[in-house]
């Protein structure tokens, strides 16, 4: 089954990981690369662990969002 869910689609019911309990794992997908931005309104409560090219985005992002905020 694959479901959209704001601009993402994830196949299947999320699954908890077997040594974090508390954590769940979800795959999802996104038509363009940039659109993994939605995924900053969860802040330290998501982790993006693939593709790396997912993760440089985010990591791009969040570089923009701290430079504009002033975070050294």
């Amino acid at each position: 089954m694959v479901t959209r869910i704001a601009g993402a689609y994830f196949a299947g019911p999320p699954a908890p990981l077997e040594d974090e309990p508390e954590w769940m794992s979800v795959h999802l997908t996104y038509p363009v690369l940039e659109a993994v931005r939605h995924l900053l309104q969860f802040g330290a409560s998501v982790e993006v662990t693939g593709p790396p090219e997912a993760r440089a985005e985010l990591l791009r992002a969040s570089a923009e969002i701290a430079e504009m905020y002033g975070a050294a």
